[in-house]
């Protein structure tokens, strides 16, 4: 878009000139033609020797002559006419320019904030079991480029049976971890999640994959464009490891959106 923009302006300026020149030419040729025009008339009719092809020649001038004194005016609106045409012309190819101009640095610079902001995001996560204690492992991390300020993190574990639908328990009364966070910098919220002492079937539950731990929760954060962000993460159980669960993402629930 931008280069068809500059190669009509690139034209449009060089009518404009070809055309400017020529009617200067023009004009020019006029009134030197004006000035001699009876002493051209006088040496014609003398030249008695002349040959046949140069009296023609002779009249043919003459009537050329005659024809652009009869019709000064109309020659002289003909190229003012040709010029503004093509003035105007040129007219819209610098403006055509200019939005190209404009448009490609908007999406420069949207550009560069997409590849400059701060990325937070979970990268990994694991449950440990610490008797009848469910203790998350999560690092969150910045991968962008830029820092990630106010950053705000809510996470709580959950347990279900694996046959029962998932339903979310609050979110907004769990303590939140404040940080801010250096591009490749790595944090790690606390959450935690007691078994009752009556329930132990539960643990072997989870080991067996009967049961399933939940993690989830949100991030918050600023970028350095002053734009805010909200990650939404949502986490289960796959595999006992002995001493810990990994976890990996669900199908839902896991969404970054920008905060209005």
């Amino acid at each position: 878009m931008l280069i068809a923009a500059k190669s009509a302006a690139c034209i449009a300026a060089f009518t404009f000139v070809v055309a400017f020149w020529l009617l200067m030419t023009m004009q020019a040729s006029y009134q030197q033609t004006t000035g001699s025009n009876a002493e051209q008339r006088n040496a014609l009719s003398d030249q008695d020797g002349q040959s046949k092809t140069q009296k023609s020649s002779g009249q043919y001038l003459r009537r050329l002559i005659e024809l652009a004194d009869s019709h000064d005016r109309a020659i002289v609106a003909m190229g003012t006419g040709f010029i503004a045409a093509f003035t105007v012309v040129l007219a819209l190819s610098t403006i055509f320019l200019w939005l190209a101009t404009r448009d490609l640095v908007r999406g420069a610079e949207k550009t560069a904030k997409q590849q400059l902001r701060a990325y937070v995001f979970v990268e990994k996560a694991s449950v440990l079991l610490d008797g009848m204690t469910l203790k998350a492992a999560v690092d969150v991390r910045n991968s962008g480029l830029t820092p990630a300020y106010d950053v705000n993190i809510r996470s709580r574990m959950q347990t279900a049976e694996a046959e029962l639908p998932f339903v979310l328990l609050p979110i907004e009364d769990v303590a939140v971890d404040r940080a801010n966070m250096g591009p490749g910098m790595v944090i790690n919220p606390n959450s935690e999640l007691v078994i009752p002492h009556d329930r132990p079937d539960a643990i072997e539950a989870f080991k067996s994959g009967r049961g399933v731990i939940y993690l989830f929760g949100n991030i918050e954060y600023r970028d350095a464009f002053e734009q805010t962000w909200v990650l939404d993460f949502r986490m289960k159980s796959q595999h006992f490891m002995g001493t810990y669960w990994i976890m990996s993402p669900t199908a839902q629930g896991n969404t970054e959106t920008r905060k209005k």
